[in-house]
């Protein structure tokens, strides 16, 4: 794992008999989950366009965002968005990974995406410059529904990227103790954005098969949480 300032810490929360969770989230360390297939992350999502959406089984999740009026207002916003996004990027210096724009601004890949803890994907509205030793941006891209935790695309000056999370970067009176990063307020959740993704999912969808069981759990799912279980008895 590339060297980031931030502590490598999973945000996530519960799994049932697989994984417990005392809290809305909770962190854990990276030696504790389970390994991802990083093999089929190449930028194009294809792993997660196979699966059913859960617009088409989820009626809650479809209430949640809008019915056909709110998706089609997300779609024209998206395009509006992406371009800004793209100039504001340039100005700063610094490149947007195509893995970061090809699933934001793609309804059908952002829609693949249920929360238990009704997180939700919202467009980026600036770059947040770090104020640490390390330099770089933040791009605001994920949000929990009571701002337990804030998800953010870190963009590091020698051009690679991270996922990490925090509370509200944009808040201009964070103290420079916080950007010192001492006690743990920044952590790295993902060392790429794809495969923040792949976890944030397949997690999430395990949750609301077992639960729920309006799904039945694939064998990727499964294979995931028996993982799960050979990490907790080492």
């Amino acid at each position: 794992m590339r060297h980031y300032p931030f502590p490598p810490l999973w945000i996530g929360g519960d799994l049932l008999e697989y994984r417990s969770c005392d809290s809305t989230y909770c962190r854990f360390d990276y030696k504790s989950l389970p390994r991802l297939p990083a093999y089929q992350f190449d930028g194009s999502f294809s792993w997660l366009r196979q699966h059913r959406s859960p617009l088409e089984y989820d009626k809650r999740f479809l209430d949640g965002w809008g019915g056909k009026a709110g998706i089609e207002s997300w779609k024209e916003h998206a395009r509006v968005v992406e371009a800004e996004l793209a100039v504001a990027a340039e100005d700063c210096g610094v490149e947007i990974p195509d893995s970061f724009s090809v699933f934001l601004f793609d309804f059908s890949l952002v829609t693949m995406l249920r929360s238990p803890t009704d997180c939700y994907f919202h467009f980026p509205k600036t770059l947040i410059p770090n104020r640490g030793a390390q330099g770089g941006y933040f791009i605001h891209f994920f949000s929990d529904s009571q701002n337990c935790y804030e998800w953010y695309l870190f963009l590091d000056p020698d051009g690679t990227h991270c996922v990490v999370a925090s509370d509200d970067l944009s808040d201009p009176g964070l103290p420079d103790e916080f950007w010192d990063n001492q006690r743990q307020e920044i952590v790295l959740c993902a060392i790429s954005f794809e495969s923040f993704i792949y976890r944030l999912w397949i997690e999430n969808e395990v949750w609301f098969r077992l639960v729920n069981q309006d799904q039945p759990l694939t064998e990727e799912m499964v294979q995931y949480l028996n993982s799960s279980l050979e990490s907790k008895e080492v």
